[in-house]
């Protein structure tokens, strides 16, 4: 029996190609790149006021986004369907190692800083 999981949200990838080093060793990117994704849902991580020095009057917002792809760069943005913008936030968590051929897919740590009111 094949079940297959729906992915009913579209989302934009937005990847920066490496174009090389400048001579100081620092990577260079390109222009961003969009791609169009499904994904099969969302569940918030968390909402915090961060009260550090180097963060004062930021918020800092995370979100884990579920998906059956793999390929999520820790280096690139995310836009959700009403244009919010989230970096993708460290490695994927790969899901799919259980037993019985049961693969649920990766989840994804997704990450916004915003300043707060001035």
């Amino acid at each position: 029996m094949d079940f297959e999981i729906p992915e009913p949200f579209a989302v934009t990838l937005w990847r920066r190609p490496k174009l090389g080093k400048n001579p100081a060793g620092q990577v260079v990117y390109g222009e961003p790149v969009p791609e169009a994704r499904k994904v099969r849902g969302f569940q918030p991580a968390g909402e915090q006021e961060n009260q550090s020095a180097e963060y004062s009057g930021r918020k800092i917002t995370e979100l884990v986004m579920l998906t059956a792809d793999g390929d999520w760069p820790s280096d690139a943005k995310v836009e959700l369907w009403d244009g919010r913008e989230f970096e993708v936030n460290g490695d994927v968590q790969d899901y799919n190692l259980g037993p019985f051929d049961f693969t649920p897919g990766y989840a994804v740590n997704l990450r916004k800083v915003t300043s707060g009111p001035t």
